[in-house]
């Protein structure tokens, strides 16, 4: 009974237990997911680009043997936007998005009329990574050089007293 208590008691450790390569492969994913995945801007026709009669008229185009029109994408010759369409913004379902999309979206609420989106700081997660395997850059730079050099022969005390105070004068 004792070795059973032991053996489920290592089990649980284990599992309590944060496995560094895991958290290391689960921090390198939050990093390089491509966060166009969650939302991006799409150009879609405005609603002059392809009016009943200028679809008909394409249509009868494609009839006689010229391409199909792309209902898709704004019409070059729009009076109203030029072929610059509309954009607006699309959100990838939640149950739509791989693993690391997933992990990297934290929230979503409406405001005023809109969805905000709240995903997990990306950048934050690189330092914690860099940080992990350290590779964490110090902006400090500490140097300190202990040498014991020869003084040059043909320079007097006075010379080098005299070069310490104008360095020191001229803020060197």
């Amino acid at each position: 009974m004792q070795g059973r208590i032991r053996e489920l008691q290592a089990i649980a450790a284990e599992k309590a237990t944060i496995n560094r390569a895991a958290l290391v492969q689960e921090l390198f994913e939050l990093a390089t997911c491509d966060a166009s995945e969650l939302s991006r801007i799409v150009t879609e026709p405005c609603p002059t680009c392809w009016d009943d009669a200028t679809l008909a008229a394409a249509v009868d185009r494609a009839a006689a043997s010229a391409p199909f029109p792309d209902r898709e994408a704004p019409r070059s010759d729009c009076p109203k936007c030029r072929g610059q369409g509309v954009q607006r913004v699309v959100y990838t379902p939640t149950a739509e998005l791989s693993g690391a999309a997933r992990r990297l979206y934290q929230s979503a609420r409406t405001k005023g009329g809109s969805i905000e989106l709240t995903t997990i700081d990306q950048l934050a997660v690189r330092r914690e990574l860099h940080e992990l395997l350290g590779m964490k850059v110090s902006r400090q730079e500490n140097l300190n050089i202990s040498a014991t050099v020869p003084a040059p022969k043909d320079v007097s005390v006075a010379d080098v007293l005299e070069a310490f105070h104008a360095g020191r004068v001229h803020g060197g």
